[in-house]
């Protein structure tokens, strides 16, 4: 099987969905609102739901040892989320992860039949 770049956008969009929604859930819980019944902790698991959909979708159009490493993008997106929205920082050993992490995805994708 083919992997398709859609598939590829697909799940990296995805990937910033969820992780959009676990700054939500970070908003929601550090906002002293309930686990079940917050706005924030109902936006992020209705967001998580629509990027597990992408994901699933995706997986049609793929293999899966290509697309579900770009998965890993998730730690990058929500520490770059995270130092610009919650003004969490970043530390060398942070940013040292970051690229480790983009160079092996990018690895993997190059790989791809």
């Amino acid at each position: 099987m083919t992997t398709t770049k859609a598939a590829m956008l697909a799940v990296l969009g995805a990937t910033v969905i969820t992780s959009t929604a676990q700054i939500l859930w970070k908003f929601g819980m550090g906002a002293g609102s309930s686990a079940v019944t917050g706005a924030f902790i109902i936006a992020g698991l209705a967001m998580y739901a629509i990027g597990a959909g992408i994901l699933i979708m995706a997986l049609r159009h793929g293999e899966l040892s290509v697309l579900y490493p770009i998965i890993a993008l998730s730690y990058v997106w929500v520490a770059l989320l995270a130092s610009g929205i919650l003004g969490e920082v970043l530390s060398v050993q942070n940013w040292a992860g970051i690229i480790v992490i983009i160079a092996g995805v990018a690895l993997i994708g190059a790989g791809a039949k």
